[in-house]
C-alpha cells in the first residue's frame, strides 16, 4: 500500500478544524439563538431548524414537523419548542401564544416570535451526542435550555446523556 503521509496529515488537520466549528457536549453558558426557520424538505415534511452559537461554535436543533405523529410524539415536539420559547421570550408575550393541533402552524408562530428576540437573550444550553452528532437533547423531559438570568441552573447531565460518541 502506497500512502501519501502529507495528504493524510492535511486530511487530519482539516477534520480537526471542522470539529472546532461545533459545540462540544456539555453545558454552555452565554450561547445565543442565531437562526430559526421552518423549511420544506424534498419529502414534503416541513422541519423546524434552530441554530445556537457560542464563541463562533454552533449546534443545531432540528425537528421534523410530521403531522402524522402520534399525539404523544406531537406533545414531545411542543414541549421541546416551548423550552426554547420560555428561555427567550418574555412571559407576557408567551402567555398570548395559542397552541394549535398543527405542528407546522405552531412552529411558524414560534419562528415569528423567536425571530423578534434571537441574538438578544444569553442562554445556558446543554448539548449531547445524538447518534454521531452533537446537538441539544431531543424530546428531553428535562430542562436543556434556560436564560442566563436564572441564578440556579436546572440543567443537569444525566447518566443516559451521551457525552462521548458511541463506540
Amino acid at each position: 500500500m502506497n500512502l501519501d503521509i502529507k495528504a493524510l496529515q492535511e486530511e487530519l488537520e482539516s477534520q480537526s478544524k471542522s470539529t472546532q466549528l461545533f459545540l462540544t457536549p456539555g453545558i454552555h453558558e452565554n450561547a445565543k439563538l442565531i437562526s430559526v426557520i421552518v423549511k420544506p424538505t424534498p419529502t414534503g415534511t416541513d422541519v423546524l431548524e434552530m441554530t445556537f452559537e457560542k464563541d463562533g461554535k454552533k449546534t443545531y436543533y432540528t425537528e421534523w414537523l410530521d403531522e402524522n405523529k402520534t399525539e404523544e410524539a406531537k406533545k414531545k415536539v411542543l414541549m421541546s419548542v416551548l423550552q426554547v420559547l420560555r428561555a427567550i421570550v418574555p412571559k407576557s408575550i408567551l402567555d398570548t401564544m395559542v397552541i394549535t393541533d398543527s405542528l407546522v402552524d405552531f412552529a411558524q408562530k414560534a419562528v415569528m416570535v423567536l425571530n423578534g428576540f434571537k441574538n438578544e437573550a444569553l442562554l445556558r444550553l446543554k448539548t449531547v451526542y445524538v447518534k454521531d452528532k452533537v446537538t441539544v437533547p431531543l424530546h428531553s423531559r428535562y430542562i436543556w435550555i434556560e436564560n442566563m438570568t436564572e441564578t440556579e441552573s436546572k440543567i443537569q447531565i444525566f447518566p443516559k446523556d451521551m457525552m462521548a460518541p458511541a463506540a
